[in-house]
């Protein structure tokens, strides 16, 4: 079925949140952002998880979301260069 990357609860909103990290190390300004590594297929797969995720006892009455978190690092890969949070990034 696939693997979860982060599962988490977010009490603001009382929803269930599955969230995807997609990494890169930028090596130019051409090189593409992480999340544009996240395909139809993908997302598939993510609410698959999700449909599982929310059948659980501990779930079963509450929201689930789909997060995207993309960062990308600089070339020496010390140090993360940009991070973006996309809430709600693929429809549940």
């Amino acid at each position: 079925m696939g693997e979860i990357d982060i599962l988490c609860f977010d009490r603001a909103t009382q929803c269930v949140v599955i969230v995807e990290v997609k990494a890169r190390v930028r090596k130019s300004d051409a090189t593409p952002n992480p999340e544009s590594s996240i395909t139809a297929a993908k997302k598939r797969k993510l609410r698959t998880l999700a449909k599982a995720v929310s059948k659980r006892e501990d779930c079963r009455s509450k929201r689930v979301r789909i997060d995207v978190v993309a960062v990308e690092f600089a070339m020496d890969q010390t140090r993360p260069i940009a991070l973006r949070h996309y809430e709600s990034a693929v429809g549940a």
